[in-house]
């Protein structure tokens, strides 16, 4: 009443009491509770119960099995009988110190590894040797032994081999005279590393499909030019001239929390396509729309969803937030499958608005059958039909086993969303955390799956660790955005200004990252790559518990001048080296395990431009070149150097179109190089590499495609003439083999023609004469000797030939 008097007589109006903010969860459940020691690695508080319970003395253990042990023993005869992994967790998760749980343990430790799950079986592992009380684990029947030559099975399998042998090798210490019997044999503990359960020769290791297999750019001179395709809108992020000036102001709903008010630029790290490679298929978006292409010859094989996704709404200002965002579609603009299925993010499409942020915070999640290209499934962003809560899907799926895992964002909190991919129904959501960003959404990269356990990067200053396939948590680490000895803190601004009309008022901004450039998150192993676009360390996690195993300061030090800029992204890695782009124009080499920096090499081209992202394919590393300069940079991936840099130039496309302007991406698969402008996408291979493609051919037809492409007209005219000296040809095939051999031919002898070898020209007619019985394709023959006189300038020929056509000499 005094604050509303007071507000009377100074002629303003009161201000009015701001609502409570609704939470997507419910801050009570312990579920959603996590602690930490170091105020870096958070851990769930259950962790915590069985670490206090673990600690008690044994007279307090043992009060605690009286009270406990029947319903554990219970809970476990069921588990066992039913076989639940699931089951097994809760006994041990509920009742942890008493007998029953330590059995449990053991026995989702052998489920888990015969499922593959080495990683959760680790884990599992960990709770039981490290946590549970020893006296305890030896009086429900466990030997410790065992449990650690699993934990070395797990870390073998895992292609761990040094980290196997190292725990071998601590396990025989503490037990030197003690045997192990595995499959059947009996091995001592001592001899067991040596042995040939721990070769890595033994181990029936699962090839990951190499990229760019058949490619081959560090001994080739030339690209040859496949394809392209240009899409509907080749502007996504034109600048547009502003309408209205001055400041924006944006207005959150009531009870509608929103934690950033700036968004990324739309002309920093141009641009944000990307190319997806499925089996015989490649697959990008036109906009918003998903087009599957042949990756040979370009045909488009389907395009799903209607045609305007396809068209884009130009935002009437660049001070409103965007649909198309490069740090954003670099994530979101992918497509996944899971062999059955196509799974895409539709951006927001509307018109641009001035009082919210939808553009960036409204998608949807669109299922298409792959056979057929029909819609099985969406799901909205804001499907308040279906009472389902207001998400924001911030990268495309991941596929894991019959699910699809996400990044999502929920009322400011991030976290890991499990949907089934069947049907889109939901399994679980696990939420991370709340807040980190200056950002109204934080770029997040796609969830990394790797034995079992899904990791998450919000790029908001968490890394999440979930089991991928029961959505509880492992581990988060809040990650060190500048140097601990090194960087320099920032303060964050945290103010908020208020809105008199309810809700909140926001002064919304362009922002900029201050860290890398917003990019993949990379899991090698045991080992966690991490680059975040907030913050200035390049850290290296353990994948298990979060702790860092090496980190470089990513910011260009005024101490020293070892490095000329500061480390803008993560080109990849190949599984023991990782290559980062320093500036724009140095990529430097770091050992993947250790840290060490080996080599620094200077790429070609104009200093201070952004090129676009490269990749890491078998051998080598990919770079494009400066915007405009139509290149490639190859180099060696390797620790000696460093080595020297290969440029190869990127053929144009005679189209009657100028070359796509701008930077690029670029992707990498078995034959193919794609690379990715702003307006479309360009497709190139080598000779070599296609030739290899041709050998494996499965059909003649095919195979004369392929060589073509390579250039290899001759070997392509060798196959289709085998083809039709068979007796067995149906007469469909016979004309369709002589058309295409004869057109190959008329190419070919014109080429020799120009050349100026008369002898070769015509007996490559010659060699197709013989094989042409249709009267149209006589006549086609005599026409393009015709066409070979006169590119011989050989007038007496060309006449001969001209009149043996015009007077009949060919069968009507």
């Amino acid at each position: 009443a005094k604050a509303a008097a007071k507000a009377k007589r100074s002629g303003r109006p009161k201000k009015p009491e701001l609502p409570k903010e609704e939470l997507p969860i419910d801050e009570e459940n312990p579920k959603y509770s996590v602690f930490s020691s170091d105020e870096r690695i958070y851990r769930p508080v259950a962790r915590l119960c069985h670490e206090l319970l673990a600690s008690m003395p044994p007279e307090g253990i043992g009060l605690y099995r009286v009270r406990y042990e029947n319903q554990a023993e219970v809970a476990l005869a069921e588990a066992t009988a039913k076989g639940d992994l699931a089951a097994l967790e809760a006994v041990y998760s509920n009742y942890f110190t008493t007998l029953s749980a330590a059995r449990a343990m053991a026995a989702a430790v052998d489920l888990l590894m015969d499922s593959g799950r080495f990683r959760a079986a680790l884990q599992t592992l960990d709770n039981l040797l490290e946590v549970y009380p020893e006296p305890a684990r030896r009086e429900a029947g466990l030997r410790d032994l065992e449990l650690r030559v699993k934990a070395a099975i797990c870390y073998q399998q895992l292609g761990e081999s040094d980290l196997a042998k190292e725990h071998i090798t601590q396990t025989g210490k503490l037990f030197p005279e003690a045997s192990v019997r595995l499959m059947g044999e009996l091995y001592t503990v001592k001899d067991l590393g040596a042995s040939e359960l721990f070769d890595d020769r033994a181990v029936a290791k699962v090839e990951r499909r190499a990229p760019a297999l058949a490619l081959d750019l560090l001994r080739t001179d030339q690209l040859r030019a496949l394809w392209e395709f240009r899409f509907t809108e080749m502007n996504p992020y034109k600048s547009q001239k502003s309408r209205q000036s001055g400041t924006r102001y944006y207005s959150s709903r009531v009870r509608k929390r929103v934690h950033g008010t700036q968004f990324p630029s739309h002309r920093e790290q141009m641009p944000g396509t990307t190319v997806s490679f499925h089996e015989g298929a490649v697959t990008f978006l036109d906009h918003f729309r998903p087009v599957i292409h042949d990756p040979m010859s370009g045909r488009q094989l389907m395009a799903l969803g209607e045609g305007e996704l396809a068209r884009m709404r130009q935002p009437s200002s660049d001070t409103v937030p965007r649909a198309r965002i490069p740090a954003y579609d670099w994530f979101d603009t992918r497509v996944a499958s899971d062999g059955a299925r196509y799974f895409v993010i539709e951006g927001y499409n509307g018109s641009t608005s001035t009082s919210s942020f939808n553009a960036l915070h409204q998608n949807t999640l669109v299922a298409y059958e792959e056979r057929t290209g029909k819609q099985v499934w969406r799901w909205l962003s804001t499907d308040t039909a279906n009472k389902k809560r207001s998400i924001t899907f911030l990268a495309t799926p991941t596929v894991h086993r019959n699910n699809l895992l996400l990044p999502f964002l929920d009322a400011g909190i991030y976290g890991i969303l499990c949907l089934r991919a069947a049907d889109g129904v939901e399994v679980y959501r696990t939420y991370l955390h709340s807040g980190g960003t200056d950002f109204a959404r934080a770029p997040s990269p796609q969830v990394v799956v790797s034995s079992g356990v899904a990791y998450c990067l919000t790029n908001a200053g968490v890394l999440g660790a979930v089991d991928a396939n029961t959505g509880q948590l492992s581990w988060s680490r809040r990650y060190e955005r500048v140097h601990p000895q090194r960087g320099k803190a920032t303060r964050r601004s945290t103010r908020r200004n208020s809105n008199m009309w309810g809700g909140y008022a926001f002064v919304a901004t362009v922002g900029r990252f201050r860290g890398f450039a917003p990019g993949d998150l990379y899991v090698a192993g045991d080992h966690i790559i991490l680059a975040p676009a907030d913050g200035t360390v390049l850290l290296c996690l353990n994948s298990a518990n979060g702790a860092v195993l090496w980190m470089h300061d990513a910011a260009q030090s005024s101490m020293h001048s070892v490095l000329p800029d500061k480390l803008t992204h993560v080109v990849g890695h190949n599984g023991s080296l990782l290559f980062v782009m320093v500036g724009n124009n140095h990529l430097m080499c770091i050992g993947l395990r250790n840290g060490v920096r080996y080599w620094l090499a200077a790429v070609p081209g104009t200093e201070g431009d952004w090129r676009g992202r490269g990749c890491v394919t078998r051998g080598y590393v990919l770079i494009p070149g400066r915007p405009g300069a139509r290149q490639v940079h190859a180099i060696a991936a390797e620790a000696k150097g460093p080595p020297t840099f290969r440029t190869l130039a990127l053929p144009e496309f005679s189209i009657g179109k100028g070359p796509l302007p701008g930077p690029a991406n670029l992707f990498a698969h078995d034959a193919y190089l794609a690379v990715a402008y702003e307006g479309g996408i360009e497709f190139y291979s080598t000779a070599d590499a296609l030739s290899r493609i041709a050998a494996g051919a499965g059909n003649p037809t095919e195979r004369a495609r392929v060589l073509l492409h390579a250039g290899k007209l001759q070997d392509a005219l060798q196959v289709l003439g085998a083809e039709l000296e068979r007796k067995d040809l149906d007469a469909a095939a016979r004309s369709r083999f002589a058309t295409r051999a004869l057109s190959i031919a008329g190419e070919l002898a014109t080429r020799k023609a120009k050349a100026g070898n008369r002898e070769a020209a015509l007996a490559v007619l010659d060699q197709v004469a013989p094989k042409i019985d249709e009267p149209r394709l006589e006549l086609r023959l005599h026409l393009l000797r015709l066409q070979v006189f006169r590119a011989l300038n050989d007038p007496i020929g060309a006449e001969r030939e001209q009149e043996f056509i015009e007077t009949g000499g060919v069968k009507k």
